[in-house]
């Protein structure tokens, strides 16, 4: 018997109701598993045998716990009741079970059609809808709150996922596969048709007849986020609804609608921290990777790689107010695509590499389009007379002529790997403390704060140092008994972090960060760091993580080092070598490793640890 039902059969009927009247008890758990025999009440020994029988006996804080199998509807599921903001109502999968939910071929039903419900989330679950043909194998309607995790939704014929509730959100979610009998008929991966907050997160989103998204004009929508997503436009595969493999289905990666009336404007799209890409396999010549149109404003499109496409960027009046910074835009046809006299374009810090066509102008000229400290290099095909915009502080190479910006830098940026399309810059880049301080931009695409020099960077990497060189070397030994010394060098200038350590040196086997036991001081060559324990602080024949503490503006690196007090050599085992060093040093004031008491000068003291520590090795790393 469930929990809530064992609860009822020691209670009376009036209080039964009262309990059914406020919508729940305690918060149960509801099982379900399709090869158990008919009759069970719920309960983990006694399960029931289908999804709905575990929705049917849900209330607000119940989870319904499916185990392994595939559940075949031909019927779409029903909740009767909502959860609520503290206590939603959950469908899961049971941890570490393969669980598919999908449509009966004979029965064209939608697999969930939430009305009105509320607080929803969903777990851990393969919905497949076998290529019916409802618009929104999956719909929500009138609600608040609905969420997905950590689940599958593919093989539809039409819309896949239909949003029409406040506050949806998908997190880490594969959506794939929404495509209709005709590579030319519209079937949406994601569809929000009406309301509002819907948001994308660390999901994977490809194959659709239609948009991978689409904002629909079928009422207003505003704040859509995609938080780092991969949306690839790819094209028909082995299993596609019947079209041929290799035939171009997709149009574009998300595309923007709003009443064109002017009934309505919907408002506030963001892409951060994703990967949108493919677009040259799109079936529409102008397949843009963002096709942004309509009574649409209040675009903020930052920190993206977007590649591979045949337009990265087709913006299109009446849209506007947008914010572009910190994007890596890379191996397009065409970076932007103007259309129809756009205007309302702020395009700050991004890296454009290898695009033929930088900024291209269809129908009416754009009006105010601001571009400052971005790159564009590689863009030989680009028009003399479509630089269109006002140009400052940004830096050009290897481009076509015709642009104008009082304060350019014309030089080859000296990126990483141009061949892997790592673009972030080396230490001697001219685009280094070139830029100009613009408020909207406080740091870059892996989240360095700029500046991190005098000035800004151009384009979507502000660069930092990275480690050239370390003594001890990595995997390395510290060897003294107190005060040891860790000396980083960088291949650029460094500077200290105004407060706290610029290490964290952490025992890798666990323990506290004691990062905050050592001196720090910049050498001055400007470009090594010098790291001083102070007293005592670290165990003998230990493995301790080094890594770059918060604030301290540097590539991130990861430094292993093993304390073994006694191996002046550096060898890994304390042996009679060790003397030889010490003897070698005799007298010095040094910080160096052969000072293994850490007095500052090397003496015959140092022979006593050397010989106290004979046959310690370094253990293993855990």
């Amino acid at each position: 018997m469930g929990k809530r039902a064992q609860s009822f059969s020691r209670i009376g009927v009036s209080t039964l109701l009262t309990c059914l009247l406020a919508g729940a008890a305690t918060a149960a758990d509801w099982y379900v598993d399709a090869s158990a025999p008919g009759g069970g009440d719920g309960s983990f020994g006694s399960p029931f045998q289908t999804i709905q029988q575990g929705l049917n006996a849900a209330f607000a804080g119940d989870s319904v716990i499916v185990r392994a199998g595939t559940y075949t509807l031909t019927s779409t599921l029903n909740f009767p009741r909502s959860g609520t903001a503290g206590q939603p109502i959950t469908l899961k999968a049971y941890d570490g079970e393969n669980v598919v939910v999908e449509r009966n071929p004979g029965n064209d039903v939608r697999l969930i059609y939430l009305s009105g419900r509320s607080y929803i989330t969903f777990e851990g679950i393969v919905f497949d809808g076998n290529y019916g043909t409802q618009n929104g194998l999956l719909r929500f309607s009138g609600g608040v709150f609905v969420t997905f995790r950590n689940c599958e939704v593919r093989r539809h014929g039409d819309h896949m996922i239909s949003i029409n509730v406040d506050d949806f959100l998908m997190e880490d979610c594969h959506i794939h596969h929404a495509i209709a009998t005709s590579a030319t008929v519209d079937a949406h991966c994601l569809h929000s048709e009406t309301r509002f907050r819907h948001t994308f997160r660390r999901c994977d989103v490809h194959h659709s007849t239609g948009d991978l998204w689409q904002g629909s004009r079928d009422g207003q929508w505003t704040d859509i986020v995609f938080d780092q997503c991969d949306l690839h436009i790819e094209p028909a595969d082995g299993d596609s609804n019947g079209i041929t493999p290799g035939v171009l289905i997709t149009e574009n990666h998300l595309d923007t609608k709003a009443d064109t009336g002017g009934a309505w404007i919907s408002l506030n799209v963001t892409v951060r921290d994703s990967i949108v890409r493919g677009s040259r396999a799109s079936r529409v010549s102008n397949g843009g990777a963002l096709n942004l149109k309509d009574p649409c404003q209040g675009f903020v499109i930052v920190g993206n790689l977007i590649y591979d496409n045949r337009v990265a960027f087709r913006l299109r009046y009446p849209s506007t107010d947008y914010v572009i910074y910190n994007n890596f835009v890379y191996d397009n046809d065409v970076a932007f695509r103007l259309e129809d006299g756009i205007s309302g374009l702020d395009i700050f810090n991004n890296t454009f590499y290898d695009n033929a066509q930088s900024v291209r102008e269809d129908g009416a000229a754009p009006g105010s389009l601001i571009f400052q400290n971005n790159i564009f290099v590689l863009s030989l095909s680009q028009a003399s007379n479509n630089w269109w915009g006002t140009y400052t502080n940004n830096l050009f190479s290897q481009v076509g002529v015709g642009w104008s910006d009082p304060n350019a830098v014309v030089a080859d940026p000296l990126f990483v790997d141009r061949g892997t399309f790592n673009l972030h810059l080396t230490a001697d880049s001219p685009a280094i403390d070139a830029g100009m301080t613009i408020l909207e931009v406080s740091d870059d695409f892996d989240g360095t704060i700029r500046p991190t020099g005098m000035a800004y960077d151009l384009g979507a990497d502000e660069y930092q140092p990275s480690l050239a060189a370390s003594e001890p070397p990595a995997d390395g030994t510290l060897p003294k008994t107190q005060n040891n010394v860790i000396a980083l060098t960088f291949d650029g200038p460094i500077g200290l972090p105004p407060a706290g350590p610029a290490l964290s040196i952490v025992p890798i086997a666990g323990g506290p960060d004691l990062g905050s036991d050592f001196a720090y001081t910049k050498e001055p060559d400007g470009q090594t760091l010098k790291a001083v324990e102070a007293g005592t602080a670290l165990a003998d024949r230990t493995w301790y993580r080094v890594t770059p503490a918060t604030g301290f503006e540097v590539d991130p690196f990861v430094l292993d080092l093993c304390t073994l007090v006694g191996d002046a050599n550096d060898s890994g085992r304390v042996t009679t070598a060790d003397y030889s060093v010490v003897k070698a040093h005799m007298g010095e004031l040094t910080e160096a490793r052969c000072d293994l008491n850490g007095s500052g000068r090397v003496t015959t003291a140092d022979y006593s640890v050397v010989k106290s520590s004979l046959g310690n090795r370094m253990p293993v790393k855990p």
